[in-house]
C-alpha cells in the first residue's frame, strides 16, 4: 500500500521511479497473496487423532532438517491419549513454531520437546538458535497460536532476544 502511495505522488514528477514502486508494490502482494494461500490450505488439512500426536510431530520435525539446519525430536515421560482439540492445538503450534524457525530464524538447530512428565498438562517446546528477536508481534501466526492456546485453557511464553535465538513454550491440560 505504502509502494502505492508513494507512486501515486511522484508519478508525474518522475516516471521511472514511480513504476519501479509500482513493480515493488506488485512482487510484494504477490508474496503475500501466496502466504495467505498456503497459510489457508494449512488450516484446511485435517488432523485426526489416528496417528498419534509423537509421531506427526517426529515426521514434521524430520521434515525440515537439512545440512544447514539440524532438527531435534524428544518426548518426555510417556504418550498418551489427548482429546481432539488438545491434540489439533498442540499440532498446529508444533507446525506454527517450526514454521517460524524455517522461515524467520537462520538458525543452524532447532530442538522441539513434547514433555508428558506432569499428569495434570502436557508442555510443548520449540527452541531454536537463530537470529532472534525484539519485536514478536509482526504477523497472524503467533497471536492466533495464542488464542488457539487460550480456547484449549492454556497456556503459551515466548522467549527471544536479538542474536540468541527463540523459545516458544505451550502448555495445556492433558
Amino acid at each position: 500500500h505504502m509502494q502505492i502511495q508513494a507512486a501515486r505522488a511522484i508519478m508525474d514528477r518522475n516516471p521511472d521511479k514511480a513504476k519501479e514502486a509500482l513493480d515493488k508494490a506488485q512482487s510484494m502482494t504477490q508474496e503475500a497473496l501466496q502466504d495467505i494461500r498456503q497459510s489457508v490450505a494449512t488450516l484446511r488439512v485435517a488432523v485426526k487423532n489416528e496417528q498419534p500426536l509423537p509421531d506427526l510431530i517426529k515426521k514434521m520435525v524430520a521434515d525440515v532438517e537439512t545440512h544447514e539446519m539440524q532438527a531435534i525430536f524428544k518426548v518426555l515421560g510417556t504418550p498418551r491419549p489427548l482429546s481432539q482439540p488438545v491434540h489439533l492445538t498442540l499440532y498446529r503450534a508444533a507446525q506454527e513454531g517450526v514454521n517460524n524457525v524455517c522461515k524467520h530464524s537462520m538458525a543452524s538447530k532447532l530442538e522441539l520437546t513434547i514433555d508428558y512428565q506432569h499428569l495434570d498438562e502436557i508442555k510443548l517446546t520449540i527452541c531454536d538458535n537463530g537470529m532472534g528477536a525484539n519485536q514478536l508481534d509482526g504477523g497472524f501466526g503467533l497471536p492466533g497460536l495464542r488464542e488457539r492456546v487460550y480456547l484449549a485453557n492454556g497456556r503459551m511464553k515466548i522467549s527471544s532476544e536479538p542474536g540468541e535465538g527463540f523459545l516458544l513454550e505451550v502448555f495445556v491440560p492433558g
